[in-house]
């Protein structure tokens, strides 16, 4: 089964590193979403594609358009246990969001 992750904003959505850090005895938190398939329901432009959510670069983003609802959608490849999902959201953040998680990007459970 394989484990996605969608961000659900009800705003201009501009988020960078959308991660689940997993964490062991003095490791540095590995981005499980860096370099996994992502979708987005929109892109601003070129410059804000939606692989931008996921590269590990704090100086690249996604951005959406000025529309609501907007998504963003991360397929991580295998099933994972999720213990952070930690957000960096660029000024223009959405000022609500849901995140939900897939086994099978069909059905979706609402994690936060």
């Amino acid at each position: 089964m394989r484990r996605r992750l969608a961000l659900i904003a009800g705003a201009t959505v501009a988020a960078s590193l959308l991660t689940a850090p997993l964490f062991t005895a003095q490791a540095a938190p590995t981005l499980l979403s860096q370099g996994h398939a992502v979708t987005a329901s929109s892109t601003e432009n070129a410059a804000f594609p939606a692989s931008a959510a996921v590269d590990g670069d704090p100086g690249t983003r996604w951005s959406s358009l000025a529309a609501d609802p907007q998504t963003l959608q991360v397929d991580l490849g295998a099933s994972h246990t999720l213990n952070q999902i930690v957000l960096q959201w660029e000024t223009a953040y959405a000022k609500a969001f849901t995140i939900q998680a897939s086994a099978d990007g069909s059905q979706w459970s609402t994690v936060y």
